[in-house]
This record gives structure tokens, sequence and C-alpha cells, in this order.
């Protein structure tokens, strides 16, 4: 007498072992992991555009009102209160202070086309300062504009007459009003980066 003998074969169930997860995982962060990198790479080129776009831009300000200040320096000192009167030119190597002619006045102010500015640096920005009224100009508030910033040093030089470069103007009490030939200006960035420019006044056309 023969029998039946039923066998019933396993099925698999419907989704993912759990082998297959943990691949589908893996694969999924290195993915992700690899787009993150992209992106912090491209955030990170892009701010460095704009850092380098930024300091290119404060460079050319700066070296703007350098030229125009230096270029234009006249012999007019600042005369004070009392009987002192301040050369037409006063600095060191860590500052500079001078007068400029040129100065555009399109609303007819009451002023002088003159100008009394100053270049110094002050927590490791370049400031420059101008007063409204040549004389007694320390009397008066100044106006401020932060041309560069990230700066470590700032040195001035002057070149006088004989064309031999001194660390500080005037070189004797006796020429109150003299300029120098020119002014050799070196900044010191951050980053170890340096600029130097030297500019000529209208005393160098007189030889």
């Amino acid at each position: 007498m023969s029998r039946l003998i039923y066998t019933h074969k396993g099925r698999r169930a419907d989704g993912f072992t759990l082998l297959e997860l943990i691949l589908a995982v893996a694969a999924f962060s290195l993915v992700t992991a690899g787009a993150f990198a992209a992106i912090n790479s491209l955030v990170a080129a892009r701010d460095a555009q704009l850092e380098t776009a930024e300091l290119l831009q404060q460079l050319q300000l700066t070296n703007h009102n350098l030229e125009r200040d230096i270029t234009q320096l006249v012999r007019r000192g600042s005369r004070g209160q009392g009987i002192n009167t301040e050369p037409a030119v006063l600095g060191s190597q860590l500052f500079m202070r001078g007068t400029r002619t040129g100065w555009a006045n399109p609303l007819d102010q009451h002023r002088s086309h003159m100008q009394r500015f100053q270049y110094t640096l002050r927590d490791q920005q370049l400031v420059r300062e101008h007063w409204i009224h040549v004389d007694s100009f320390s009397a008066a508030p100044s106006i401020s504009t932060v041309l560069l910033e990230n700066v470590d040093a700032v040195v001035f030089r002057y070149q006088d007459r004989a064309r031999q470069w001194q660390d500080s103007w005037p070189v004797s009490g006796d020429g109150q009003d003299d300029l120098p030939r020119a002014v050799e200006v070196t900044i010191e960035l951050a980053d170890a980066r340096r600029i130097r420019r030297v500019f000529l006044t209208l005393e160098a056309g007189n030889g």
C-alpha cells in the first residue's frame, strides 16, 4: 500500500534580508559622504573667491586714495589756535599727515579745495582720516574711512631732494613747508603678503 508524502518548500518572504539592508545603507553613506565633500569643496572655493575679490577691492581703494593724496600734496601747513604751525607734511614710519589740493566741491560748501588728511594703522586696519578745515583741524572731529583690513604693519618712508630715503618728515625744523620728493608705502598683510608702492609728489617735477 503506497502513501503520498507531501513536502512544503520554504518560500522567501517579501523584502530584503538584513545583509542586503546593511549593504544598501553602507552604499548610501558612501554616496552621501562624497556628495557632502563635493559641496563643501564648492563652498570653500566660493568663499575663497569672495575673499580674494574683497581684498582686491580694498587694495584698489587703498591705492586710489594714497595716489590721489600724495600726488596732490601742497606746501600748506596747518595753523593752530596759537602761533604754532604744523608742517605741510608730518610723518614717521607709523603714520603720515599732510595737506592735499584738488578736493572737489560739487555742492559749493563753505570750505577750501584743500584737505588735511592722515593715514595710520589701528587694530589691524589701515585708516584714512580727513578734516573739513586745514587750520585748527585737531579741534574738530575727523571723518574716518577704513581702507584695508587684516594688516600687520604699514611703514612710510620719505625721499628728500637728494633722493635719500628718510624715516620721518620733515627732515629738519627749517623745512616746515618742504615736500618729500616721493613717499614709499609698504603694507604687510596678515597672510604674510607684502605690498610696496612709491608715489611721486609735485616736488619730483622740480628735479
